[in-house]
């Protein structure tokens, strides 16, 4: 069994909030969700982004990676005093990342103004599992005397980027006193987001919902005894399109039917299934690292983590953005650097196809570089999405001959390029060995 290492965050500190959101994001390629606390804090940035989801919010922008409506925020409030580590005592403080399973963790023991000691435990995680999932919980505990706690979440859309939105409105419902869903579109009409999230507590409580100014939430008041333990569970499905070839309703239904069949296994099934498909990433790309610095070990399984849930490995027209899904930076654009220094080939080449694909797809774009800026020195495009029209159909084809077809059509003035087959087959000492054959070369 492979003891992998575990990323800390040292201490609570409001200036380093968004350095530690960025730097344990979670994700699955399909979509990142940036490590912001569930209580709100002024400095803190949350961000949920979805692989390949670009908009252009006016004639003068560009097109930017969208930053789409929230599902982490919580509003936490116990014997009607919020919870913050900005006030009262943080008396004990963990938070960690967990490769093996891409779970976030914090636990944290604060007292508050008035003395009173709470225990406040959250968890969650992006499914590698199924793509489209996201699921949380949260514990609280008084530890003194019995408690009054309020819990507030919901999907809350008034998320932008940095000020730009993206999304309109469609429609926010509530469904079976238990599912919420909110669907929105983009403001060019060209793409929809679905969310549906489903909020059930450990026990009975006071419950109600409400959605005013592009939030809708779910409220639960509940009476805790000392020593006992309520646990809030947050299922998100969260799914977008850029076809229409279903109605907005059918597609609406079909992503709620989904999340019903999860919510019926609950948060340690869907964990324990995400597990498993963290556990054959880990064997097929671990690498064992034999070092007096813990560090060396850390970087290395960091890398490779990162690398998974930055990926769309799942979709061809998409690539790995410059700062991946943990942040607006860059806009959220793709540029060379993805072809220049990614190299997945050997480890992974299920991903690296999709990456390719996107880089020539996008090539069409050259002509349009060419006429404003020459020839020299100037890449043919940095696309977010390539566009529907230079999608490779491969539906009827081999991986290999997809991927010689891909790379036979780049020009070959742009970049040389070698794209490699892999076999599988032991190489000591860690039991695999891979031969590599060139497919084609190009020279500049």
């Amino acid at each position: 069994m492979l003891n992998l290492s575990v990323l800390n965050d040292p201490g609570f500190c409001p200036h380093s909030l968004n350095k530690y959101a960025s730097i344990m994001a979670c994700g699955n390629g399909y979509m990142g969700i940036r490590a912001a606390h569930e209580e709100n804090y002024t400095q803190q940035n949350r961000g949920m982004y979805l692989a390949g989801l670009y908009h252009r919010a006016g004639r003068n922008e560009t097109n930017e990676l969208i930053n789409v409506p929230d599902i982490i925020g919580m509003d936490i409030e116990l014997d009607g005093i919020n919870f913050t580590l900005l006030s009262g005592e943080i008396i004990d403080w963990q938070r960690e990342l967990d490769f093996a399973n891409g779970e976030l963790r914090r636990r944290v023991v604060w007292r508050s103004a008035d003395g009173k000691r709470y225990r406040v435990e959250s968890r969650r995680f992006v499914s590698l599992d199924q793509l489209p999932l996201v699921a949380m919980q949260l514990s609280v505990t008084p530890l003194d005397a019995s408690s009054d706690v309020m819990l507030s979440t919901g999907i809350d859309a008034t998320q932008t980027n940095s000020g730009r939105q993206h999304l309109d409105e469609i429609s926010v419902r509530v469904f079976d006193q238990h599912y919420m869903q909110g669907v929105y579109e983009t403001q060019d009409r060209a793409a929809d987001v679905v969310i549906s999230a489903c909020c059930r507590l450990s026990t009975t409580s006071d419950s109600c919902f409400t959605a005013k100014n592009r939030r809708i939430t779910v409220h639960h008041a509940v009476k805790v005894a000392q020593g006992d333990t309520v646990t809030l569970e947050k299922l998100v499905w969260v799914t977008h399109r850029s076809d229409k070839a279903l109605s907005q309703d059918t597609f609406a239904r079909n992503a709620l039917a989904e999340l019903k069949t999860c919510a019926t296994r609950g948060y340690a099934a869907l964990l324990e299934s995400a597990a498993c498909a963290w556990k054959k990433v880990w064997h097929d790309c671990r690498v064992d690292v034999t070092s007096t610095e813990h560090q060396d070990q850390l970087a290395l399984d960091y890398a490779v983590w990162h690398l998974t849930a930055m990926t769309p490995a799942h979709d061809e027209r998409s690539s790995i953005a410059a700062k991946g899904l943990t942040g607006e930076g860059y806009k959220g654009h793709v540029f060379w650097d993805t072809e220049i220094s990614c190299c997945l080939s050997i480890s992974l080449p299920d991903q690296k196809l999709p990456v390719v694909c996107c880089a020539t797809g996008g090539l069409t774009c050259r002509g349009r570089g060419k006429k404003h800026a020459g020839k020299a020195g100037l890449a043919p495009c940095s696309p977010g999405r390539v566009p529907r029209a230079v999608r490779k159909r491969r539906r009827n084809s081999q991986r290999s001959t997809s991927a010689r077809a891909y790379v036979r059509k780049w020009p070959p003035r742009w970049l040389n390029i070698i794209s490699w087959r892999i076999s599988r087959g032991p190489l000591s000492p860690t039991g695999r060995q891979r031969t590599m054959m060139p497919l084609c070369a190009m020279k500049a």
